[in-house]
This record gives C-alpha cells, structure tokens and sequence, in this order.
C-alpha cells in the first residue's frame, strides 16, 4: 500500500471515533482530497468559469485601473459595470456566447468529477456547498442592513484618533495620488510626538461622546418604527428586557 493510500485507510478508521459533526465534516473533507490528489486523475474539484458580465469585468479592470489610479476598486466595477450596460450588442454576444461553452464545459467536467466520488466524499462535498452558501447568504443580509441603514442616515462613526489626524491633513494632499498620500500620512503619524497625538486622541473622544449619543436616539427612533434589525444587540436586549416588564 502507497503512504497516501496508507494514510487514507487510516482516515476511514477514525472518521467513525469522531463525534464532532463539524470535526467529521473537515475530515471527510481532507479524505477527499487526499484521495482525489493521490489519483492525480481529478486533484482539484472542475472551477466555474465567470459569466458574462465578469469575463468583461476581468478584461477591463486592469486597464481601467492604470488609467484611474485614484479611484477605489468599488468605483471601478461601478463604473465598468456602467460600460457593460452601454456595450455593443455584438461584442456583448460574443461574451456571452463564449461563458456559454466554457459552462458546457464545466458542466461536463463536473459531471465526470462527482462520477468519481464515493457517496461519503459526495455527502462531504455538499455539506461544503451548503456552509459556502450560508455564508454569502449571511454576507448578503449584513449589506442590505447596512445600506438600509444608511437609507435610514444613521450616524457614522468619527473613527479613531488616527482618522482625525489623516482627516485633516487631506487638505494638505494636492496632486499626490491617495494611495501615496495615505502611504506618506501613515509614516508621519507613527513619527508625531506625543503631545501631537494627545490633541488627535482629545478630539476623538470629544466626537465619540456626540456620536454615542447620536446614535442613542437614532437607535430609539428605528425601535419605534419597528427595525429592530438596524440596532446594536445590547440595545435591542435592554428594549426587550423593559418591553417585558409589568407596567405600574
């Protein structure tokens, strides 16, 4: 028996001693590739290709970004993703048409692929699917409570000293790119003198009072209109917590 054969046969031994469903999801996992890579058949799960829209996404960005060193990668997929709406039906054709083949593709090669599982290593890699996707619905609800609660204008935060430091001295950029300023303002903070950085340290706290209070009766008024999603945990217990007692 090989070693990564040997190694494998363990594995199977132990997977029953576990009784951590979590543990024996990783392990079951591991099992898999290792059997996968071992076969040098299938080493690595077939990868999706982009669609469309990403495929111009992926052509552009480079180009674009050289072009527009100041603009944040946000900007810059807002802005491409502007062109793509404004792009030549032909050429918009020919990006879809080719995200066409590379899915049939993929589709075929994954095909192959699960062929080759056994149904524990199957089992294991839909559970894996499963927590991926939990985890970008999770990531999908923390944006939409944070736009709405920009929507709704809740304060922002005043940051730290150091914010307040760089927040002033942006004044002072002029032609230099924020990325060679942002560089320039990093190392003249970490040199200021302590006294300097009492002052920046004096106005955070003085913003940070007004801000915690701010966002007091920010938080009162989206409890009164029923988003109890948009307040702090702490805020919705105590709200809870005085909902629940006896009135007098």
């Amino acid at each position: 028996m090989s070693f990564s054969g040997e190694i494998e046969s363990r594995t199977r031994c132990y997977l029953p001693l576990i009784s951590s469903p979590s543990v024996n999801k990783l392990c079951g996992l591991w099992q898999l590739n290792l059997s996968l890579s071992s076969t040098n058949q299938f080493p690595d799960p077939p990868k999706r290709p982009p669609s469309a829209y990403f495929s111009f996404i992926q052509d552009q960005y480079q180009s674009f970004s050289n072009a527009h060193p100041d603009l944040k990668r946000t900007d810059i997929v807002k802005q491409l993703a502007q062109d793509w709406k404004k792009l030549d039906d032909a050429l918009k054709e020919k990006y879809n048409s080719t995200a066409k083949v590379k899915m049939d593709v993929y589709q075929q090669s994954m095909e192959k692929y699960m062929a080759k599982l056994d149904p524990a290593a199957k089992k294991a890699l839909a559970e894996n699917k499963k927590e991926k996707r939990d985890k970008r619905e999770k990531s999908r609800v923390t944006r939409a409570k944070r736009k709405l609660a920009r929507e709704m204008e809740r304060p922002v935060s005043p940051g730290n000293a150091y914010t307040q430091f760089v927040v002033e001295r942006m004044t002072q950029r002029g032609t230099k790119s924020t990325k060679v300023y942002m560089a320039e303002l990093a190392r003249a903070w970490k040199a200021l003198d302590v006294a300097e950085k009492e002052k920046f340290k004096q106005r955070e706290k003085q913003l940070r009072e007004k801000y915690d209070e701010q966002l007091s009766k920010w938080e009162s008024s989206m409890l009164v209109r029923g988003h109890t999603e948009l307040v702090r945990k702490e805020t919705l217990e105590t709200f809870l917590k005085q909902q629940r007692q006896p009135s007098a």
